[in-house]
Protein backbone atom coordinates (compact mmCIF):
# COMPACT_ATOMS: atom_id res chain seq x y z
CA UNK A 1 0.00 0.00 0.00
CA UNK A 2 3.17 2.26 -0.10
CA UNK A 3 2.11 3.87 3.47
CA UNK A 4 -0.69 5.60 1.93
CA UNK A 5 -3.66 5.90 4.15
CA UNK A 6 -7.37 4.59 2.41
CA UNK A 7 -9.69 7.19 1.50
CA UNK A 8 -13.09 6.28 4.03
CA UNK A 9 -15.16 8.34 1.50
CA UNK A 10 -13.96 5.80 -1.39
CA UNK A 11 -15.50 2.63 0.94
CA UNK A 12 -18.23 4.02 1.78
CA UNK A 13 -21.65 2.28 0.72
CA UNK A 14 -23.87 5.29 1.41
CA UNK A 15 -26.96 6.02 -0.57
CA UNK A 16 -26.12 9.35 -2.41
CA UNK A 17 -28.21 12.30 -0.56
CA UNK A 18 -31.63 12.97 -1.88
CA UNK A 19 -31.74 16.02 -4.51
CA UNK A 20 -35.04 17.72 -5.26
CA UNK A 21 -36.38 18.08 -8.26
CA UNK A 22 -35.79 21.66 -8.79
CA UNK A 23 -32.27 21.47 -8.41
CA UNK A 24 -32.13 18.34 -10.17
CA UNK A 25 -33.67 19.96 -13.19
CA UNK A 26 -31.77 23.22 -12.54
CA UNK A 27 -28.62 20.79 -12.96
CA UNK A 28 -29.99 19.45 -15.91
CA UNK A 29 -30.92 22.73 -17.48
CA UNK A 30 -27.83 24.42 -17.00
CA UNK A 31 -26.06 21.52 -18.35
CA UNK A 32 -27.96 21.49 -21.51
CA UNK A 33 -27.76 24.90 -22.51
CA UNK A 34 -23.88 25.08 -22.94
CA UNK A 35 -24.11 21.58 -24.67
CA UNK A 36 -26.96 22.50 -26.85
CA UNK A 37 -25.05 25.94 -28.00
CA UNK A 38 -21.78 23.71 -28.98
CA UNK A 39 -23.93 21.55 -31.15
CA UNK A 40 -25.18 24.22 -33.26
CA UNK A 41 -22.24 26.00 -33.17
CA UNK A 42 -20.43 22.81 -34.85
CA UNK A 43 -23.28 22.45 -37.13
CA UNK A 44 -22.95 25.74 -38.37
CA UNK A 45 -19.42 25.58 -38.76
CA UNK A 46 -20.23 22.45 -40.89
CA UNK A 47 -23.08 24.23 -43.13
CA UNK A 48 -21.23 27.02 -43.56
CA UNK A 49 -23.53 29.98 -43.98
CA UNK A 50 -22.10 32.97 -45.58
CA UNK A 51 -22.76 34.79 -41.92
CA UNK A 52 -21.11 32.40 -39.98
CA UNK A 53 -17.68 32.65 -42.42
CA UNK A 54 -17.92 36.28 -42.28
CA UNK A 55 -17.86 36.62 -38.82
CA UNK A 56 -15.51 33.83 -38.48
CA UNK A 57 -12.92 35.52 -40.72
CA UNK A 58 -14.14 38.92 -38.81
CA UNK A 59 -12.86 37.30 -35.75
CA UNK A 60 -9.36 36.82 -37.15
CA UNK A 61 -9.48 32.93 -38.25
CA UNK A 62 -9.27 31.81 -41.63
CA UNK A 63 -11.97 30.64 -43.83
CA UNK A 64 -10.32 27.07 -43.93
CA UNK A 65 -10.11 26.25 -40.53
CA UNK A 66 -13.85 26.57 -40.03
CA UNK A 67 -14.26 22.77 -40.65
CA UNK A 68 -12.60 21.58 -38.08
CA UNK A 69 -13.64 24.48 -35.89
CA UNK A 70 -16.79 22.37 -36.45
CA UNK A 71 -15.87 18.98 -36.44
CA UNK A 72 -14.20 19.47 -32.66
CA UNK A 73 -17.36 20.60 -30.45
CA UNK A 74 -18.91 17.85 -32.40
CA UNK A 75 -16.68 14.85 -31.98
CA UNK A 76 -16.01 16.06 -28.16
CA UNK A 77 -20.19 16.21 -28.10
CA UNK A 78 -20.32 12.62 -29.46
CA UNK A 79 -17.23 11.02 -27.41
CA UNK A 80 -18.80 12.48 -24.21
CA UNK A 81 -22.68 10.65 -25.28
CA UNK A 82 -21.13 7.56 -25.88
CA UNK A 83 -18.73 6.77 -23.49
CA UNK A 84 -19.69 8.72 -20.36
Amino acid sequence: MNGEKPNPASESNAPAPAVSKKLLWTGRIITALPALFLLFDGVMKLVKPPAVVQETVQLGYSESVILPLGIVPLACRYRRQRFV
